[in-house]
């Protein structure tokens, strides 16, 4: 019988849809991934042929990382599934620093280059409806706008003709325990997640229970519903964005700088600003790493004003002057 994980599973991602492409899975060893990988495994008719996984090895707790490289490996080999370990120390731009951002970077890159080599069209990944509350509740507390508010996205292009996606955002961690526990699927333990110096910890071992428990025992289902509410309105602004992006256009790239008209930029909804101002940059290729809330509130504010000039990160110069906003990059 069909484990109603597996189920599940299939519900959210039908195999019909993937079965004949070459599928990438994101394998830390964790109760969750490998949980995607044996379901993946039970519901493809020949896994060996179009399942593959792919472990990235941080090295960040020495040989309890290494540790986890070997179990993905005996655990692939049990499945018959290929597998390509990958360590951080192989993106040496990235490696030198050691926090999570980083290492969510050298994951997407390794994930779009072993998808690359292998020619496969979907990298899976094991994120949960779980990993979706406690993302959106770190926002929350850090402070996040409305993209920030729709969580970790179902799917995004990580590379040309490459999608990420993650079948299990509609599923929970209780679901992944049961599969594994009724199923005895072996996985690592990664003690690093009950490190309370780490705020997504303690937002999992302390806020969440503390809000269920004297405040609102649905809380899961509420912040859910609010994040799913802020992607629909998010998915809205980006298909109307190239039109709200040509009614304020003066002068775009092919000049090198781009010219805004204040006035139409000015009598945009708030949350609509800040949109249009990210699709000017990733149409630019200018670097948003640095551009936070703070910093596209002062992009906005600047527009308001009678005139001025500012620069932000990625020497992206902007400057306000006779009604218009010119944002261009400094040649250094």
């Amino acid at each position: 019988m069909v484990h109603h994980f597996v189920q599940s599973l299939n519900a959210s991602w039908p195999i019909e849809r993937w079965q004949d492409t070459r599928v990438l899975v994101g394998v830390s060893g964790g109760a969750d991934s490998i949980a995607l990988l044996h379901a993946l495994c039970n519901l493809h008719p020949c896994p060996s042929d179009n399942i593959f996984a792919i472990h990235v090895n941080h090295q960040w707790r020495g040989a309890e990382s290494d540790a986890d490289a070997e179990f993905v490996a005996d655990t692939c080999e049990d499945l018959s599934v290929g597998l390509s370990v990958i360590s951080a120390s192989d993106y040496p731009d990235l490696s030198a620093d050691q926090n999570e951002q980083a290492a969510r970077e050298i994951r997407y890159r390794a994930f779009a280059d072993i998808a690359c080599q292998l020619g496969a069209r979907y990298v899976v990944t094991a994120h949960t409806s779980d990993d979706q509350v406690e993302t959106v509740l770190d926002r929350i507390l850090r402070g996040t706008g409305m993209l920030g508010l729709s969580g970790i996205p179902r799917t995004r292009e990580i590379a040309h003709g490459i999608v990420m996606i993650r079948p299990m955002l509609s599923l929970s961690r209780q679901q992944v325990e049961a599969f594994v526990s009724d199923s005895q699927i072996e996985h690592r333990h990664d003690h690093s997640n009950e490190d309370m110096k780490y705020m997504r910890n303690r937002i999992r071992g302390e806020l969440l229970p503390l809000i269920e428990r004297d405040y609102q025992n649905d809380a899961r289902s509420a912040i859910l519903r609010l994040s799913s509410l802020a992607a629909d309105l998010n998915e809205w602004i980006s298909d109307h964005v190239d039109d709200l992006l040509e009614s304020v256009l003066i002068q775009d790239e092919l000049t090198g700088t781009v010219v805004i008209d204040a006035v139409a930029f000015n009598n945009l909804a708030v949350f609509v600003k800040g949109q249009v101002l990210i699709s000017i940059w990733e149409s630019q290729g200018w670097p948003r790493r640095e551009m936070g809330r703070e910093q596209w509130q002062r992009l906005i504010d600047l527009c308001l004003s009678e005139s001025g000039t500012d620069e932000f990160s990625g020497a992206i110069c902007a400057k306000k002057h006779d009604g218009r906003l010119s944002l261009t990059r400094r040649v250094e």
